[in-house]
């Protein structure tokens, strides 16, 4: 099992030893504050032709999870490997710990603390600690602490081949929950833990209470301020509707005066276009009754021009007629046969003049 803070390089650790899970994925770390490993996590590798199975475990100073429900976690898992005896052999725990961090501070205490209850006195032989973010590479061994540079496969698989060379163990809280009622609460780690765990819950409750009252205090003033806000809003738009009406009747009246007024001018318009009309209609009837009176008087003027013209045609056929017929009169007197000459003459002046 893999214990420590969270950011101590627990996944880092994993993904050195070549560990992947039932899906065949390797951890997944970002290096920073928050955990990425946010429940128990079994993965298998391979060490010298055995099979080791890494339970990752998130930090109890995790930003993500209740300390309680990750204790249950854990200790859920490791009751499966104890009911799991024959297959799976539980060989140790290492914890990790970030050399940077100069102070051993409370949350890796109370890891610390919580790591010896699960242990028990029997198997804290079988507890390395590992520290890591070092800026340089090495491996130096003061009792049961391990320097592990970052990347340093041959460190991880050096404490993994320390663990397994030492007989398998069972951690206390194994062992406790192999006995009825094979619940945490019965654990030594449980006994610790739990009443923790509910002080805490006691406490999240009571501030869950305050905040829910205190929200709803807000929430009534908040309220308030709105109905308060709605009454400004509602007079508002009262007034804005008033004014708007009030607006829209001058607008109204104003555009009823204009339209009365272009009714007006275009009345006026219209009676001007008609009284022009009119009188064009009027002088064109004067043109034309004036020309019908000229085309008149020219076809009188042209009728007594014809009948002078006639009258002069037929005065003039007539004194050729007399003349012709005095001639041949004259004529008449000296021949005897003259009588027929005289009578196609008269047919001829008779009928010239009965064209003319």
């Amino acid at each position: 099992m893999l214990a420590g803070k969270t950011g101590s390089g627990k996944s880092s650790f994993v993904r050195m030893l070549g560990g992947l899970d039932v899906n065949g994925n390797e951890p997944v770390s970002d290096g920073g504050l928050e955990s990425c490993t946010t429940k128990p996590t079994t993965y298998v590798t391979r060490y010298n032709g055995r099979t080791v199975l890494l339970l990752d475990t998130p930090g109890f100073d995790d930003s993500a999870l209740d300390n309680l429900a990750i204790l249950t976690d854990i200790v859920s898992n490791l009751y499966i490997w104890a009911l799991q005896d024959k297959e799976i052999h539980t060989h140790g725990v290492v914890f990790l710990h970030d050399i940077s961090e100069t102070r051993f501070g409370g949350s890796q205490q109370k890891t610390l603390q919580l790591l010896k209850s699960m242990c028990g006195p029997e198997a804290m032989g079988n507890v390395i600690i590992g520290t890591t973010m070092w800026s340089d590479n090495g491996t130096k061994r003061q009792a049961q602490t391990i320097r592990v540079p970052d990347g340093d496969e041959d460190v991880a698989k050096s404490i993994i081949g320390d663990l397994l060379a030492r007989p398998p163990t069972k951690l206390l809280v194994q062992t406790e929950l192999l006995i009825p009622p094979h619940t945490c609460e019965a654990t030594t780690v449980g006994r610790i833990a739990i009443p923790e765990g509910k002080r805490e819950a006691e406490r999240l409750a009571k501030e869950m209470e305050e905040q829910k009252l205190e929200a709803e205090r807000l929430a009534k003033e908040k309220e308030e301020q709105r109905e308060k806000e709605r009454v400004e809003d509602r007079k508002r738009y009262e007034e804005e509707q008033e004014r708007s009406r009030k607006e829209m009747e001058d607008r109204l009246e104003e555009e009823q005066k204009k339209n009365a007024e272009e009714r007006e001018k275009r009345e006026e318009e219209h009676q001007r276009e008609r009284e022009e009309y009119a009188e064009k209609q009027r002088k064109e009837r004067e043109e034309y009754q004036r020309k019908q009176e000229e085309d008149r008087e020219r076809y009188e003027r042209e009728r007594a021009e014809d009948r002078r013209r006639q009258d002069e045609a037929i005065a003039a056929a007539n004194r050729r007629a007399e003349e012709a017929i005095r001639r041949a009169q004259e004529e008449l007197d000296d021949d005897g046969w003259c009588p027929i000459i005289f009578r196609l003459v008269t047919m001829i002046v008779g009928k010239a003049l009965g064209v003319l």
